[in-house]
């Protein structure tokens, strides 16, 4: 019996989405529980970054690169805020339906549609500034996680900067192409 690629490949990419129904019905839970004081916060928020960072890694490998941008996005989104507000955690909420919404559908959109997607996920900046369009501006922040990056990172998007961290050079460099800031 013959194992045709195919197969397999559709088969891994059927599995990958049930998985990550399952992970974003538990990011959903976490969301839930952080809201109302259900459980350790911290306890909640440590095993939610690490669901979201699990997304991320493992959608790109199935073809699902539009939702590992949205994961990274929704990752700095939280790490440039000091804490977290309800309000906050409505946004992170909307970056994990669009999520949702691409798995469901079991494919990636069309590239011509990345930009309006994204385009529609909060923005980290937290001013508006009149007669700029500074907040279409995105500032990659290469450093190392850690307390200064966090500061960092805090004080420009609450200057109204759309901030991406990368830990190196080249991880910025692929963020920036895989993205589609190019375009």
């Amino acid at each position: 019996m013959a194992v045709i690629l195919k197969d397999v490949l559709a088969q891994l990419t059927q599995k990958f989405i049930e998985l990550s129904a399952d992970r974003l019905d538990g990011i959903d839970q976490s969301i839930d529980d952080i809201l109302n004081d259900k459980g350790d916060r911290g306890t909640l928020y440590n095993n939610l970054q690490m669901e979201i960072h699990s997304l991320k890694g493992s959608a790109g490998s199935y073809g699902f690169h539009l939702v590992t941008t949205i994961a990274h996005r929704l990752e700095d989104y939280m790490e440039s805020s000091s804490r977290l507000e309800n309000e906050q955690w409505l946004d992170v909420q909307k970056f994990i339906d669009e999520a949702r919404r691409i798995i469901e559908q079991g494919q990636d959109p069309d590239e011509s549609l990345y930009n309006e997607i994204l385009k529609v996920l909060p923005s980290s900046s937290s001013k508006e500034f009149s007669g700029s369009d500074i907040n279409s501006i995105t500032v990659f922040l290469v450093m190392e996680s850690g307390v200064q990056r966090k500061l960092v990172g805090t004080e420009l998007a609450s200057q109204g900067i759309n901030i991406s961290f990368s830990n190196n050079p080249l991880e910025a460099i692929d963020q920036i192409f895989n993205s589609n800031l190019m375009s």
